[in-house]
């Protein structure tokens, strides 16, 4: 029963920190942040997750919610309507671990899903494996096809992060950029980042 405070609490958190980076001038785009079925059972999240917002100073429109598959399972009213408050206020809504999980595929039509997540598994076979090859390339056209942003996540080699973007992958994450951070070093990692994009333009 201690996911829903933790998890408000890292709500808070990640606004804070957000807000924190963009006022001392590091360029990023979006505050990732992963929730919780338990979370989403609560009609009063979508408030919090506004209020969380606005006590930070950040803006809803660049945060996103990963949910899991399993936390979609059960269309209720008060689902919907969360989800109608969280979009109608901006901010964006992804599906994690895309591919695991095992719920039916109806529910992509029916919330307001902008981007998908395919899970690292399938991407850690992408060199010696067809069929995690066909599976990738699968979803990266399912989400095509939905009008979806696609990320892959646990990118661990420049070969798999070519052939994904070759197969058309918006984003890709892992281990070859960076392993996680601490907010001092992740802050570091965000400028020397900056500034090597910044040279590369010039260049």
């Amino acid at each position: 029963g201690d996911i829903a405070a933790i998890g408000d609490w890292v709500l808070r958190e990640a606004c804070r920190q957000a807000a924190a980076w963009e006022a001392a001038g590091i360029a990023f785009g979006r505050m990732s942040i992963n929730v919780s079925a338990v979370q989403l059972r609560d009609t009063a999240f979508a408030s919090r997750v506004l209020a969380a917002c606005a006590e930070a100073g950040w803006p809803p429109a660049r945060l996103e919610l990963e949910l899991t598959e399993s936390a979609l399972l059960h269309d209720t009213e008060a689902l919907r309507a969360c989800f109608d408050m969280l979009v109608g206020a901006g901010v964006a809504l992804a599906i994690d671990d895309f591919g695991t999980g095992f719920s039916s595929l109806s529910y992509l039509s029916r919330f307001p899903v902008g981007r998908l997540k395919i899970d690292r598994s399938f991407i850690s076979e992408l060199g010696g494996s067809r069929r995690a090859v066909e599976v990738a390339r699968a979803i990266i056209h399912l989400g095509k096809a939905l009008r979806m942003q696609v990320l892959a996540e646990g990118v661990e080699s420049m070969e798999d992060e070519r052939l994904l973007l070759e197969y058309g992958c918006d984003e890709v994450q892992g281990y070859l950029y960076s392993r996680p951070l601490p907010p001092r070093e992740m802050a570091r990692w965000l400028l020397a980042h900056h500034q090597a994009v910044d040279g590369a333009t010039a260049r």
